[in-house]
């Protein structure tokens, strides 16, 4: 395993990330050199209005991928059947001590996560357990995919 300075914060934010069809086209790479997270949007310029950056940043990101594919990463983000499956496993855990919240939270799911949010309210105590679990999830997806990789990180 190398060891490498990796943003886990920003890793786990990619895995929680689904692109949509609003959200520009754009793909995340680890450098398996240095641990840097390179950003590749499919526009030059759409990269400039959301990243803040001059356009010929993406252009050498992508260019740098191009070039050394077998340094770069694919990272992948979360899929909606990924999020069904965290959903489902989410509500087989004792997330609360209350069986009537518990029990509405089960009942309100019937295969669509944006449906289930709905069907309960947006109720507070039932998003902060689900995002707590869906936030360690992530954590450790992040963790998985690195290690696959042979990459054990280092605490920034």
């Amino acid at each position: 395993m190398r060891n490498l300075r990796v943003d886990l914060d920003q890793l786990e934010s990619i895995f929680e990330f689904r692109q949509s069809e609003f959200s520009e086209p754009q793909q995340a790479y680890l450098d398996l050199q240095t641990g840097e997270i390179l950003w590749v949007y499919e526009s030059d310029d759409d990269y400039a209005a959301v990243m803040n950056h001059e356009p010929e940043v993406n252009a050498e990101n992508r260019e740098r991928v191009e070039a050394q594919p077998d340094r770069f990463i694919e990272i992948p983000e979360c899929d909606t059947i990924d999020d069904n499956e965290m959903l489902r496993a989410f509500l087989a855990t004792e997330w609360t001590s209350d069986e009537m919240l518990a029990r509405r939270a089960r009942e309100a799911y019937h295969g669509s996560i944006g449906k289930w949010k709905k069907d309960i309210d947006h109720n507070p105590e039932i998003i902060r357990a689900w995002r707590a679990f869906e936030s360690k999830a992530a954590q450790r997806r992040a963790l998985e995919f690195l290690a696959e990789h042979g990459v054990e990180p280092i605490a920034r």
